[in-house]
């Protein structure tokens, strides 16, 4: 019988991050002052009912910290970490396509030196 995965319980606690570690200024969504770096615990100021559904929608908002929520820094990193991947094997593969390529037949022996061959001297005619 297969199980149920548990849910993972969001809060009580709201931390703002801010736009970057400089940022001091406080915001206002729900009705509720945060200042960055602060855990604001919604529960105590809404109501248990209230409170999860807010916490629901600060959960997916990268500026926030939600206790139980998902970890916004770790998943930009591992966004950039596979764009900066995909970007180095597109550029190999571009690096790769631009090489000249050979035609080959069957049975063509490269030459041994890669250098024009001079002319004959019997084929240059003097003045």
């Amino acid at each position: 019988m297969a199980e149920k995965q548990e849910e993972k319980k969001l809060g009580p606690n709201v931390t703002y991050l801010g736009n970057d570690e400089n940022d001091k200024t406080a915001v206002e969504a729900h009705g509720i002052r945060f200042k960055p770096g602060e855990a604001v615990n919604l529960t105590d100021r809404l109501g248990e009912e209230k409170a999860q559904g807010v916490l629901k929608g600060l959960a997916g908002n990268r500026f926030f910290k939600v206790d139980g929520g998902p970890d916004h820094k770790a998943d930009e990193k591992k966004r950039q970490d596979a764009e900066k991947k995909e970007a180095e094997a597109l550029q190999k593969e571009r690096e790769e396509a631009a090489k000249p390529k050979q035609q080959q037949q069957p049975g063509y022996v490269p030459p041994e030196n890669e250098h024009l061959e001079k002319p004959s001297k019997t084929a240059v005619r003097e003045k």
